[in-house]
């Protein structure tokens, strides 16, 4: 007498109706998640802009000579007394899909001033507005960094860039 095997698992059928329900829904949440990825890289891009920022102020203060810090793209050099001595490529934070503009060098003297005072203004590849953001990193002519966001316009908000 034959007995009868009971097989566990799924179906050839249940298998596949699995796999169409899961590239159903995601193909529903990749939109929310390429903008998530985009703000991820503007905002690590930005962070990591002003820490060389920051970096460039403070080498100037404890050298007591200028230093100058020189965008390229996400990226920067660092440089005193002609000599380069730091640089930071700017695919490492943005995967170089990140826009900084302008490209206009900052020297920051031995006292930690700025001069030019500028805003540095970061753009992920599809640009701004909806739900993806767009950072600003202002330095002051006192030499203060900040990030901040354009799109903030209640000045009482400390995201904002104020006036």
């Amino acid at each position: 007498m034959l007995a009868k095997s009971l097989s566990a698992g799924f179906t050839m059928i249940e298998l596949m109706i699995g796999l169409v329900i899961l590239a159903i829904l995601l193909s529903l949440g990749m939109p929310a998640f390429t903008w998530i990825l985009e703000s991820s890289r503007t905002k690590a891009a930005a962070s990591g802009f002003s820490i060389g920022l920051q970096r460039a102020r403070a080498e100037a203060i404890s050298r007591n000579t200028p230093v100058t810090f020189t965008p390229s793209g996400a990226g920067w050099t660092m440089s005193a007394g002609g000599a380069d001595f730091d640089t930071k490529d700017g695919g490492e934070s943005s995967g170089g899909s990140v826009t900084v503009t302008p490209n206009t060098a900052v020297v920051f003297n031995g006292l930690g001033r700025a001069a030019p005072a500028v805003d540095f203004d970061f753009s992920g590849f599809s640009g701004c507005g909806g739900e993806i953001r767009c950072l600003r990193v202002r330095v002051s002519a006192g030499g203060q960094v900040r990030v901040c966001d354009p799109a903030v316009t209640n000045t009482a908000d400390t995201r904002s860039c104020g006036s």
